[in-house]
């Protein structure tokens, strides 16, 4: 790999920014957060968090919601697959490269969310109806026809 290009690895912080985020969008019943507005009480980010939620989406856990839209400027959401991943039911690969914010490489080894987590994990309980619903084309989610996240139960 070339300077430019640096190796990530998923954290434990990482899976922390993620479980926090999952339970803000149960809390708050949307998949669209703004990291700041809507991560309030015991899932506010702490400063490292904060800075390193980014990260996420090198492993596609989290997506940025559209730029061009002022009203969704600084939110994210779940992929479809993060509650899997945070049921313990789909692994992700441990280490990923980027460069210019994208990642470009990935190393074989996969890990699941108890893996990184240790004694910090709580498996999800994936329920029916928490989760999104394919209707028509339109993707669902938790009953609000916002966009979400679907798992196929």
């Amino acid at each position: 790999m070339d300077n430019e290009t640096r190796k990530e690895t998923f954290s434990k912080i990482l899976y922390r920014i993620l479980k926090k985020f999952h339970d803000a969008v149960i809390e708050r019943q949307t998949n669209e957060l703004h990291p700041i507005h809507d991560l309030v009480g015991a899932n506010q980010l702490t400063i490292s968090e904060y800075n390193n939620l980014q990260k996420l989406q090198y492993w596609g856990l989290l997506l940025r919601s559209g730029k061009t839209d002022k009203d969704k400027s600084g939110k994210w959401f779940m992929a479809d697959f993060t509650p899997e991943f945070l049921a313990n039911r789909r692994a992700i690969h441990k280490h990923v490269y980027v460069r210019a914010g994208h990642k470009v490489a990935e190393e074989p080894e996969m890990v699941r969310a108890s893996d990184v987590a240790g004694d910090e994990y709580a498996p999800i309980v994936l329920q029916k109806d928490d989760y999104a619903r394919q209707k028509g084309g339109v993707q669902m989610g938790l009953g609000l026809g916002v966009p979400s996240y679907r798992i196929r139960i």
